[in-house]
């Protein structure tokens, strides 16, 4: 009579021991899960930027007064850029999200810099991301590029160039 007490037992106390382990990997999955979604629902941004202005207008109007003068002042920065910048933010928007990030912390850097070394930084990556990987490659590793900047912006041109690079 006592060897079934015992096996039960030992069968609830191994349930109760799995239980964590069983919880922590629901809520993984859960979290994958819900991470997978939103990287396929396109930002609020670039459906409002799809829509007709009444369209646009009737969206906005449902939103708080806050969030909805923030999303118009992005969208009026987007309608006043060039068609350069543009194809940059739409490049920028199809990168996977930890190239976004990675992107993300690079401008952090590049927005600590003089102002001049900004243009002319700015200025170099336009050059560069044209260029086919192996052109970059070449001129990434030349006298010419490593004597006109410092290690710090090396990286951050390389970075940049690579991700907005037209040739992928």
């Amino acid at each position: 009579m006592k060897l079934p007490i015992l096996l039960i037992a030992s069968l609830i106390s191994l349930n109760l021991m799995a239980q964590p382990a069983k919880k922590a990997a629901n809520a993984a999955a859960r979290k994958e899960a819900k991470k997978t979604a939103n990287q396929k629902v396109p930002p609020i941004l670039e459906k409002l930027r799809g829509m007709s202005p009444d369209e646009r207008q009737k969206a906005l109007k449902t939103l708080p007064p806050a969030r909805r003068q923030r999303l118009e002042a992005r969208l009026e920065a987007y309608d006043r850029m060039n068609v350069r910048q543009r194809k940059n933010v739409e490049r920028f928007q199809q990168l996977p999200p930890a190239q976004q990030q990675q992107v993300r912390k690079v401008y952090q850097r590049f927005n600590q810099l003089p102002d001049d070394r900004k243009a002319t930084l700015r200025q170099e990556v336009g050059k560069i991301a044209p260029m086919g990987e192996e052109a970059r490659k070449n001129y990434f590793n030349s006298e010419e590029f490593r004597g006109k900047y410092n290690d710090q912006e090396q990286q951050m041109i390389h970075q940049l160039a690579d991700s907005f690079a037209s040739e992928k």
